[in-house]
């Protein structure tokens, strides 16, 4: 190459402006279809420890706390392959493409987290996990507080009891207004 070829480049390239985007001070415009982040509903999470299992960097959690489970992703873990996201029943989980792009020391200290709470059994009082909105809706079309009532029973009382006598008894705790986590129950405490 001559000499007047590389001078003609360099001088070009002295007073133009970089090809490079001055990330991260300013931000990039992602593709149509970019893996964001991954975000998470506890409303609709029934713990059932697929995104944990399938996690190939071990980077979701789920650890027992006073009232409940934590379900914890922890960023600076997550590789953004979004299994978490496919193997997830009840739409828990999905991909935020929303999410802003961030390179910094901070993202080492981010987490996504939220509490499933654990309710009484209408029926005996036996903690269970509180019933997910999706699952509800797929096996009872609605989301009442009735539909919540019948799926937070716990599995000993469905054998023990029929359909019907655990209708009676459901309806007799409506009436009353004798459910003591009812605000669980509907999700009012969640996030």
């Amino acid at each position: 190459m001559k000499v007047g070829v590389i001078l003609k480049h360099i001088w070009e390239n002295l007073f133009s402006e970089p090809m490079t985007k001055k990330f991260p001070r300013e931000p990039v415009s992602v593709p149509k279809g970019f893996r964001g982040r991954v975000a998470y509903i506890p409303e609709n999470c029934i713990l059932c420890n697929m995104c944990v299992l399938n996690c190939p960097s071990s980077a979701i959690t789920i650890e027992p706390e006073e009232g409940g489970k934590r379900w914890t992703l922890h960023y600076d873990r997550c590789i953004n392959c979004m299994i978490c996201v496919e193997v997830c029943p009840v739409e828990a989980l999905y991909n935020d493409e929303e999410a802003v792009i961030k390179i910094t020391d901070s993202r080492l200290d981010e987490v996504e987290t939220g509490v499933v709470p654990q309710i009484p059994c209408p029926i005996c009082g036996k903690p269970v996990n509180r019933p997910s909105n999706t699952m509800v809706k797929r096996m009872m079309k609605e989301v009442t507080p009735k539909s919540l009532l019948k799926s937070a029973v716990c599995p000993q009382c469905k054998k023990e009891h029929s359909p019907e006598e655990i209708d009676a008894i459901i309806d007799k705790i409506l009436e009353e207004g004798s459910y003591p986590a009812m605000d669980k129950l509907l999700g009012k405490d969640l996030r």
